[in-house]
C-alpha cells in the first residue's frame, strides 16, 4: 500500500470497481494516468490509476467516493467529456 489515504478496504474494492467502469478518460496532466468513473455497491467512484510503463505496473493514485446520487456521477462524466473534447 503506497498511499496511506487509501485504506486496505478501499484497495480491496479496486478490481471490482474497475469491472463496473462506466467511462475511462486520459488525464490531461499525465499521459500515463487513466481516470475511471464507476458505480459499485450503490456508490459512485472516481479512480485514478497510473501506469508505470517500464515495469508494466499500475498504481492507484486516487480513489474518491463521489456520492450515491447517480446524477452526480453523470455530471462528473459530462465535465470530463467536455475536457477531453478540447
Amino acid at each position: 500500500m503506497h498511499h496511506e489515504e487509501i485504506t486496505a478496504n478501499e484497495y480491496a474494492k479496486i478490481p471490482d470497481i474497475i469491472k463496473q467502469k462506466l467511462h475511462i478518460y486520459n488525464s490531461e496532466q499525465d499521459k500515463n494516468r487513466k481516470i475511471i468513473m464507476a458505480n459499485y455497491g450503490d456508490k459512485n467512484y472516481k479512480l485514478v490509476l497510473k501506469n508505470i510503463g517500464k515495469k508494466d505496473e499500475n498504481f492507484a493514485i486516487s480513489l474518491t467516493w463521489l456520492s450515491s446520487n447517480f446524477k452526480e456521477l453523470k455530471k462528473e462524466i459530462k465535465r470530463l467529456k467536455s475536457k477531453q473534447g478540447r
